[in-house]
């Protein structure tokens, strides 16, 4: 495998209008890389791109060229780079599936160092090194850091990285170290991550330990998770205070309850119990009819069961609802709701929920 370095390439702005395409030099070529429908007027190392035009006046007295490259990918990746044969310099390039099959799915060679294009990430959970290919995916980077760093720059995102319970195997991305914003990820995405090292901690900033007056059952409201937890893992967790709550006695404050129970259970389109799994009017409607109020199977027809109130005069317990989707209204801004197979069961924001409908169907 060649030496990987990218050299730069000079490229002419285009033609000098008036010119014929011939007047660059008597020792232009035509070429074409083999996966790509781009002809260029290579002049030395000097590449110019033609409009169809130009290369149908060139093509009466000149052949088109070829060229050639060699193909390589990560053996962890999906993403092929091209290391294209043009005169001076080479040039990589991300291919994508298109460019693969015009080339005819030449063979691939497995690259046992850095290829251009990528680069190198650095989370500010770990001093771990990752390496990003052009595809969007991680890898641990093998060799030491000085020999990542000479290779290019780190781009370190300080204030972003990964982090877990100490007591729990789930893992959350992020967004912010410092006020303790992130969320849940699945394990496909954390795969996708490369598996960075995740940093173990008590609990998050904003976590919440309670329990109902006269009962001794601790339950955890958290950044990813909503439910209860043995002694132990309150230990594990540092021994927080615990605070003490009226026990539900109304509807809506057993549907709320009902709601965080059931945070982290699986999402599964048209499903409709918490243990195979179930989509946004699944989790809804089990949740309401565990409080005696029956509901549809649909985003939709939940929104049309009840009665459509404003924005001020809704409560816990209430339905936000679109056409397309529903969830549970918490009374602060946030729902519980069943998002996708990236979310799972979630207690989150519906801002971008648009138009929004709020819905009464509990006294």
């Amino acid at each position: 495998m060649r030496a990987l370095t990218v050299g730069t390439l000079v490229l002419a702005v285009g033609a000098v209008a008036g010119l014929p395409v011939d007047a660059y030099a008597s020792s232009a070529k035509y070429m074409k890389a083999e996966y790509s429908k781009a002809i260029y007027k290579v002049t030395g190392t000097t590449r110019v791109k033609l409009t169809y035009p130009q290369w149908k006046k060139a093509r009466r007295h000149h052949k088109l060229i070829k060229v050639h490259a060699k193909y390589y990918k990560y053996g962890w990746d999906t993403a092929v780079i091209a290391d294209t044969n043009w005169p001076g310099p080479n040039s990589w390039v991300h291919l994508t599936a298109s460019e693969y099959k015009r080339a005819g799915r030449p063979h691939i060679r497995k690259a046992t160092t850095y290829l251009p294009g990528s680069r190198f990430v650095r989370w500010g959970t770990s001093s771990q090194i990752m390496l990003l290919s052009p595809s969007g995916r991680y890898h641990k980077w093998q060799y030491s850091n000085s020999k990542a760093a000479s290779l290019g720059h780190i781009e370190t995102y300080s204030n972003h990285g990964f982090e877990r319970l100490s007591w729990s195997p789930k893992v959350a991305y992020m967004t912010n170290l410092r006020k303790g914003h992130g969320s849940h990820i699945s394990a496909a995405t954390f795969k996708r991550y490369g598996k960075p090292h995740v940093k173990k901690v008590k609990h998050f900033p904003g976590d919440t330990f309670w329990r109902y007056s006269g009962k001794s059952t601790i339950h955890y409201d958290g950044l990813m998770e909503n439910r209860t937890i043995s002694k132990a893992k309150w230990r594990k967790a540092g021994k927080p205070t615990v605070h003490v709550k009226k026990s539900p006695t109304t509807k809506r404050e057993k549907v709320i309850k009902l709601a965080k129970k059931y945070v982290g259970t699986k999402y599964r389109y048209g499903g409709t119990s918490p243990s195979t799994g179930w989509d946004c009017s699944g989790f809804t409607r089990y949740v309401y009819k565990k409080v005696g109020v029956s509901l549809p199977h649909s985003a939709s027809g939940q929104r049309a069961a009840g009665k459509i109130i404003s924005k001020s005069k809704a409560k816990a317990g209430d339905l936000v609802a679109t056409s397309s989707h529903v969830g549970i209204y918490d009374g602060h801004g946030k729902m519980y709701d069943a998002g996708n197979t990236r979310v799972d069961t979630i207690h989150r924001t519906f801002s971008w929920m648009k138009p929004l409908k709020y819905v009464r169907v509990l006294p």
